[in-house]
């Protein structure tokens, strides 16, 4: 590339060791000069008065009194890592401990360790050794705090250029990160002059694996300031500027743009550039310019409510919250039980910053507008087993949710319904956005439990007294979720594939005529999900919502349209399924009809019990 370029190589940055003031100076500048970025979880008190970390001078673990401490974000991998467990905890203690222990501390560890000590900082947080592993309590409650851990760290360290634990952190020994970059110059005229500058990393064309799993999402997002070891550079990012505007090689970001080409500035005679075609590593577009975690930082870094309007402020939490799911939930976890612990320090930090109370968090969905968030779709309709069918959590694909931008569009049709979860019953219900237009507040604290005789007491919308026997013993074994709504009767509208592209689901009216469609798609290439037209057949339509929308069959239609019929597609199983009469049914997609059609079709109010 260099030769057709036409001049000779001026000179090459091998980027084999770190530039330690330089690091020192971009955390001294943030701390000084960026108030927001001081802020703490709870505002000036630590809200962890006593954290186990690792003491890069005693080299031990040790239980410190409101630390000044880094936090390490990293992937595991397949590698052997070495674990914090009852047995050797009080070992682990020993001043020295870990030095003892020698190559079985990862080799990453180890080298996060050693530029600790560099850069003159005493106390780093990694979660392999600082939870006790098999002391459950312990460690869930150290799960469900993760957005105050990695919070009110003065800094992550994030190791986007390592593949797993067993490798190195690039830049800390020598020759574990590749060049920085090859810099050429040629003539333009009597006062121009072109420079090339070329990162090998151009052909890179992967991400790095950091970028794929489920526990790095939250990590990254929740930090207040994050150190990213790249691949062959290291560069600064914190709540108050853009990853990449501090990085070991400023012109590796001029513009902050990616492109596949090499870096071509454009000189006067005096020096000063009067043409730029940026490049940005690879490893670093990854991190710091992919749209999907971008957007979700840029979202995120509110932390608080920015409006005092009711409308915009759940508008604001709905955007934020959809935004960070649907990023989310393209990552990868080693085990599917994690989904909701991987996430729960986002959900801690929404319920916290917008005043949702503790735990007001129903398997992942926001208590507070449980029924827009129970809009969503799954790109496929693959199942996560051991996990509900009705919320998120329970899809093993990328989700998405409709009028996600403008949920005011959403006439609720279901506003009240009933958590029913290890023999327990919890009442979810909140305001809707048209009634918070009349300045109508929402709930603010985690779903009231209801005792039985709340239960045969209730109201119209209340649970019929025949079953509640039956759904607290079924709730011991699934979590169940259920209210009142209008239903379709089974095959009206009919629900089939399309004759063709067979992955497509749309619903039908007479003979061939489309009056709306499934979301989701079934039985492609990628789904795991295969459902027969006998199957479909039997699913009835749930009523949750309206939009004024033109439906996708009226967009260009010169004719009235009643806006669109948001409804759930559910499967009452086979009769005789389970054994017995079957008191629940299973969430199988999210459709929309035309609101011409559904105005024909004669619902029934029925008590829906989703599993």
């Amino acid at each position: 590339m260099l030769e057709s370029f036409g001049s000779s190589i001026e000179h090459i940055e091998d980027g084999s060791s770190l530039s330690i003031p330089m690091i020192r100076s971009w955390l001294q500048s943030c701390e000084e000069g960026h108030a927001r970025c001081n802020t703490l979880v709870a505002g000036e008190n630590r809200s962890i008065s006593r954290l186990l970390v690792i003491d890069v001078e005693s080299m031990c673990l040790v239980e410190a009194e409101e630390p000044r401490y880094f936090a390490l974000s990293y992937v595991w991998g397949t590698a052997k890592v070495l674990m914090t467990l009852k047995e050797n905890f009080n070992e682990l203690k020993i001043s020295g401990a870990l030095e003892r222990y020698g190559e079985k501390v990862p080799r990453l560890i180890r080298d996060v360790i050693l530029f600790m000590q560099k850069l003159g900082e005493r106390y780093i947080w990694v979660d392999s050794l600082c939870i006790v592993q098999d002391s459950y309590d312990t460690k869930m409650d150290l799960i469900r705090n993760m957005d105050i851990i990695y919070g009110e760290a003065v800094c992550t360290i994030i190791a986007h250029g390592s593949m797993d634990a067993s490798a190195s952190l690039p830049g800390v020994w020598e020759g574990t990160r590749r060049p920085c970059r090859v810099t050429t110059t040629r003539e333009l005229g009597e006062h121009n002059t072109e420079v090339l500058i070329c990162s090998p990393c151009h052909y890179s064309l992967n991400p790095s694996i950091y970028d794929s799993r489920g526990w790095t999402f939250q990590e990254q997002l929740l930090s207040r300031r994050r150190l990213v070891f790249g691949a062959d550079e290291v560069f600064f990012s914190c709540h108050s500027q853009n990853a990449g505007d501090w990085c070991e090689n400023p012109l590796t970001d001029l513009g902050n743009l990616v492109t596949k080409h090499p870096l071509v500035r454009t000189l006067n005679s005096e020096g000063s550039a009067i043409a730029v075609q940026p490049n940005l590593n690879p490893d670093l577009a990854g991190m710091a310019n992919t749209w999907k975690t971008e957007q979700a930082i840029l979202s995120l870094r509110k932390l608080a409510p920015d409006s005092n309007n009711a409308i915009e402020r759940m508008k604001e939490v709905i955007y934020i919250y959809t935004s960070a799911v649907t990023h989310y939930s393209t990552r990868n976890l080693t085990y599917s039980s994690d989904i909701l612990n991987a996430f729960s320090g986002i959900l801690s930090t929404l319920e916290r910053s917008y005043g949702f109370g503790s735990g007001s968090s129903v398997y992942g969905l926001l208590g507070k507008y449980f029924f827009y968030n129970f809009h969503f779709m799954a790109q496929m309709g693959n199942r996560r087993d051991g996990w509900p069918s009705w919320s998120w959590v329970g899809w093993d694909s990328q989700i998405f949710f409709l009028e996600r931008e403008t949920p005011e569009q959403l006439e609720l049709k279901v506003k009240t319904g009933y958590l029913i979860d290890k023999e327990e019953v919890r009442m979810i219900g909140g305001v809707s956005l048209h009634q918070a237009k009349d300045g109508a507040e929402a709930i603010s604290q985690p779903p009231p439990l209801l005792s039985t005789s709340d239960l045969t007491t209730q109201e119209e919308d209340g649970i019929p007294p025949n079953v509640i026997s039956g759904l607290l013993s079924t709730s011991s074994k699934l979590p169940l979720f259920a209210f009142w709504a209008d239903i379709a009767p089974p095959g009206v509208p009919r629900i089939r594939p399309h004759p063709i592209r067979t992955h497509f689901i749309r619903i039908w009216k007479d003979g061939y005529e489309q009056c709306g469609h499934v979301h989701e798609s079934f039985g492609g290439r990628y789904e795991t999900c295969r459902i027969t037209e006998e199957e479909w057949a039997r699913c009835r339509l749930v009523f949750l919502s309206h939009s004024p929308r033109r439906c996708v069959f009226h967009i260009y239609a010169d004719c009235e349209c009643k806006g669109t019929c948001n409804t759930l597609v559910v499967d009452p199983g086979a009769d005789g399924e389970e054994g017995g009469e079957r008191l629940y049914v299973r969430r199988v997609a999210m459709g929309e009809v035309c609101g011409n059609e559904w105005d024909n079709v004669k619902t029934t109010r029925e008590f829906v019990v989703l599993a």
